[in-house]
């Protein structure tokens, strides 16, 4: 119970951190006048807030005696969701919102970087 506690806190840490790089993205795309931008960096960084929040959903429900084949099937799928959710989004800015393509990914990029670089410094801290 307590590890599902502290999984929680650090997706939020994680969220947080991520929605502070994206006002950083903004300030700076907004005093460079790449207003245009704004928009679909923030849809970027949206989509990647959407998979790491369906990460740690999947990590925060995890079910317990579970033969190993079933809990396989079970990690495949949640895979499977999160990455044809984050394309279906993404695609959808591009084509219905017809937003920079540069500026989605490089929304959703730095939400995985900061994302990947958080998972990693837990990991050093708890070790």
């Amino acid at each position: 119970m307590r590890s599902n506690i502290n999984q929680g806190l650090n997706a939020m840490q994680v969220v947080v951190w991520q929605i502070a790089v994206l006002v950083v993205l903004v300030f700076v795309l907004y005093f460079v006048n790449k207003a245009g931008w704004i928009s679909a960096l923030a849809w970027g960084g949206f989509c990647g807030l959407v998979n790491v929040l369906l990460t740690s959903w999947y990590a925060y429900k995890k079910i317990k005696h579970v033969e190993a084949a079933r809990q396989l099937r079970i990690m495949y799928r949640s895979v499977l969701e999160r990455f044809f959710i984050v394309i279906g989004l993404i695609f959808f800015g591009l084509v219905k919102l017809h937003l920079a393509p540069m500026a989605i990914f490089l929304g959703f990029i730095s939400c995985q970087f900061v994302y990947v670089v958080a998972s990693v410094l837990t990991k050093s801290n708890s070790a």
